[in-house]
């Protein structure tokens, strides 16, 4: 706990000059250890990362929510910029040819897991379409527990 409090304190100190994948990768890798972090550090690295949220990467977007449900994160209303981001990615990425969504399936499992938590445990509306919202629960159902598998619609 000292060295994660340690590394804490310092992130904090440098929180303006991450860049997005530091910050999505810091409160994700917090999260996976349920380390149990500072409210104050955590609406501040929170509200870092959806001020940049046009430049996040998908997988970026997903960890954040997925960190938001482990954490139980109390400013429910934070996740809306960024299930709202995914939502309007995918829904370009559907409408273009040119374009696949590929995801792999953890991060389809880690986003079900953040919408049942935004929708479910907090009597929301989902945000994500209803075509996603199948591909992530087929992922979560999915028996394979090859990481490298993707989901392409």
């Amino acid at each position: 706990p000292k060295l994660f409090d340690a590394i804490s304190h310092t992130t904090m100190e440098k929180v303006n000059t991450l860049n997005s994948q530091n910050i999505a990768s810091t409160i994700c890798s917090f999260a996976m250890l349920d380390y149990e972090m500072n409210i104050t550090t955590l609406d501040t690295m929170y509200s870092q990362a959806i001020s940049m949220v046009e430049k996040l990467k998908v997988h970026e977007i997903i960890k954040l929510l997925w960190s938001m449900a482990v954490f139980d994160y109390k400013d429910i209303d934070a996740a809306i910029p960024l299930f709202s981001q995914i939502a309007e990615r995918y829904t370009y990425d559907v409408n273009n040819e040119d374009v696949f969504w590929t995801i792999p399936v953890e991060h389809l499992q880690q986003l079900h897991q953040a919408s049942l938590w935004y929708s479910k445990e907090h009597n929301k509306k989902s945000l994500l379409p209803l075509k996603l919202r199948a591909e992530c629960l087929l992922a979560f159902i999915f028996t394979n527990n090859n990481n490298n598998e993707k989901i392409r619609h």
